[in-house]
């Protein structure tokens, strides 16, 4: 009786065991599904962070570009043009630069100031806000900038297509329109450096056949439209201020 006993105690245990054993696959299915979603989630959140930071790599590399051109431009000089300038917020704007100008050539800040004021009206006209270029100066063959085409009145009331040339910002402009008038020897020839009189800078240039202005009676009027606009806005002032 005793061994029979035993055995049916042995046997239970057996049965007892194998339904214990049965449970372990079983939990390590989840366990293991538990760590496939870890996995999955830890992956996920890494590929959202490593997103996230692209993105403000992105955003701070935008924001350094900006300020760089922002830093790297002369505030008054690198305008976008959209505003309408009267003509004393022009004059203020370059007139150290025409000032800057007579110091190096001899052409009065007076005839600078006028003919930008005349040429690109007060910075308002169409080719000075897309090309930059104050005085209406044309792209000739041995020009090697940027280029802009424009309609331009060339006599009166007569209208032609022709290329002007385009600058980086104003000072450029004024930069460019000293070393025209330097550079090309019929200027010299007409006594637009043998004078510190705004009258007869601006009678030089008229000669020299800068602009081709006439009225309606074929007169050219080119010299006379200047010493106006120098009378009117004063502009003789900042010739003084250069002589001392």
């Amino acid at each position: 009786m005793g061994g029979i006993t035993i055995k049916r105690l042995n046997k239970k245990k057996l049965l007892s065991n194998k339904k214990t054993s049965k449970k372990y696959p079983k939990e390590s299915k989840s366990v293991s599904i538990k760590n496939k979603q870890i996995k999955k989630t830890s992956y996920n959140s890494m590929k959202k962070s490593k997103k996230k930071i692209c993105i403000y790599l992105l955003v701070i590399i935008f924001i350094i570009s900006v300020f760089r051109v922002i830093l790297s431009t002369d505030p008054d000089m690198s305008r976008e043009n959209k505003k309408k300038y009267t003509t004393e917020e022009f004059i203020n704007i370059i007139k150290p630069y025409a000032q800057k100008e007579y110091k190096k050539s001899g052409i009065l800040p007076s005839i600078t100031l006028s003919q930008a004021i005349l040429e690109s009206n007060s910075g308002n006209s169409r080719l000075t806000r897309e090309g930059n270029n104050l005085f209406g100066i044309k792209a000739s063959r041995n020009w090697r900038g940027d280029t802009i085409k424009f309609v331009t009145e060339e006599n009166h009331k007569e209208y032609i297509e022709a290329y002007f040339r385009k600058y980086k910002n104003w000072e450029e402009s004024i930069d460019d329109h000293t070393k025209l008038l330097q550079q090309n020897p019929i200027y010299r020839k007409n006594g637009l450096f043998n004078t510190n009189k705004y009258e007869k800078q601006a009678q030089a240039l008229e000669d020299a056949g800068y602009a081709t202005k006439k009225d309606s009676k074929g007169n050219r009027v080119y010299a006379d439209i200047l010493i106006k606009v120098i009378k009117k806005y004063n502009l003789h002032k900042y010739d003084l201020e250069s002589f001392d």
